[in-house]
């Protein structure tokens, strides 16, 4: 007949009619397994808690270790009064699960197999774990010893999923999931006895306080709060846990920008390494013609405002792996005297026009090396960034139309400028000239420009 030993049992605080028997890793699950196996070919089996006496232990029918308040000792009816059974009830708080899957390079979504409801917060990771264990691995010793787990933060999309969303500039210089599933860079070194898993781990926070040890996620449950989300590994905090697989971004690089033209003087087109997706509505990127100066600062107009040239975006026609720029500006009428410099614009001749590429409010903004918003079709690889500071992509505009060549203003307006960055002009309007005086580590200089006729 099978059987799973338990270790001694254990008093149960404040229940004196009470004692606790434990079971190693996963031989609860087994001893039910193996009884619904037996019960399709002997129905009389029951799943039952035996305590026994030893062999040699002499015995009149009773079990001398539990004792009563009024001095009873427990019945061994059993195997000639050596055996005392018990009824077992499966009184085990209902378990849910989880999948996980990648979104693109930068998030994942996990989807519950109930709806659920949040109890305080959670912490959610990517870690590497021991093929063995399962446990989280380190790298290196103490003091300089690297925890292997990668953070992000997350946000309930509804009662069945969750969107989590890696942070960028993460553990040993991993900017994205890109980087993870290939070991690109300082993770090269991450020992082959391990794999990557997302964890959901139950915290103690916010007035909420969790059982460690139980089997189980307490910050998360179905929203009558009867079921819970099932632990994977049982410690201070129970984690459910999940392996990850690289899948489609194993080998795979960012979509990149291959040139940007301007083809005729309202158009640019942005041509791209592959057919692209673009992000519409809130998620759609912001795209702008933009004066830079030699250090990547924005430059300003003569009239104190950023140097912002906007537009709109479009699908090149029969072509998905470009978009159209369309001049929609109240700077500027035409791109031709934008690279020109003509009139006012002549004011910012030390800089240079440049194509801007942001992302929307509330996306990822920073030290990922991928922007939101520009994908591949299967929405799985994001516009790569080459600046790890920033989210922008910047490029310089080629000109591929028959632009006109810059002509002087003889005769109509005749323009100094001297440029100074990091000033405060400040601006003195007369009848026949404007005079800016800017203030630089004491030294005053005087921009003079006689207006347009």
């Amino acid at each position: 007949v099978p059987q799973w030993n338990l270790t001694s049992p254990k008093a149960v605080d404040g229940k004196p009619n009470m004692v606790s028997y434990t079971a190693k890793s996963g031989a609860i699950e087994a001893a039910l397994a193996t009884l619904e196996k037996y019960k399709a070919k002997y129905p009389e089996y029951d799943f039952k808690l035996t305590i026994q006496i030893m062999d040699d232990v002499a015995s009149d029918g009773v079990i001398a270790g539990f004792v009563s308040a009024d001095g009873s000792l427990l019945s061994a009816p059993g195997q000639a009064g050596k055996i005392a059974y018990a009824e077992v009830t499966d009184a085990r708080v209902p378990l849910i699960d989880a999948t996980v899957s990648i979104v693109n390079e930068m998030q994942l979504r996990v989807t519950f197999s109930a709806p659920i409801k949040l109890n305080g917060e959670v912490y959610a990771a990517i870690r590497y774990c021991n093929n063995e264990t399962g446990r989280l691995m380190t790298l290196g010793e103490v003091p300089n010893r690297v925890i292997l787990q990668w953070g992000g933060t997350y946000v309930l999309e509804n009662d069945r999923t969750l969107l989590w969303t890696m942070n960028g500039s993460n553990t040993m210089g991993v900017n994205n999931l890109s980087d993870l599933f290939n070991k690109r860079g300082a993770i090269s070194m991450l020992p082959d006895n391990g794999n990557f898993q997302f964890c959901i781990e139950e915290l103690t926070r916010g007035g909420v306080t969790v059982e460690g040890f139980n089997g189980m996620v307490d910050n998360i449950m179905t929203k009558d709060g009867k079921a819970y989300l099932k632990a994977m590994i049982a410690s201070g905090y129970d984690g459910w846990y999940k392996p990850l697989r690289g899948g489609a971004l194993i080998g795979a690089e960012g979509v990149s920008i291959l040139s940007v033209k301007a083809v005729n003087d309202q158009q640019i087109e942005i041509a791209f390494s592959e057919p692209i997706v673009l992000a519409e509505g809130d998620q759609a990127p912001s795209v702008m013609l933009q004066y830079r100066s030699n250090d990547g600062k924005i430059d300003v107009l003569v009239n104190g405002k950023n140097a912002n040239f906007k537009g709109e975006l479009s699908y090149k026609e029969g072509d998905p792996s470009v978009l159209v720029f369309t001049l929609n500006s109240k700077n500027a009428k035409n791109l031709t005297e934008i690279f020109n410099y003509e009139g006012n614009f002549s004011w910012n001749i030390t800089s240079k026009p440049v194509l801007v590429i942001e992302p929307a409010e509330g996306a990822m903004r920073n030290r990922t090396m991928r922007q939101f918003g520009i994908s591949s079709e299967d929405g799985l690889r994001l516009l790569a960034v080459e600046y790890s500071q920033t989210p922008q992509v910047v490029w310089d505009v080629e000109v591929d139309y028959d632009k006109p060549d810059p002509q002087s203003a003889a005769g109509n307006e005749e323009v100094l400028v001297r440029y100074v960055s990091n000033y405060t002009p400040f601006i003195l309007i007369g009848a026949a000239a404007v005079l800016v005086a800017v203030i630089v580590s004491g030294v005053m200089l005087i921009v003079k420009k006689k207006e347009a006729k």
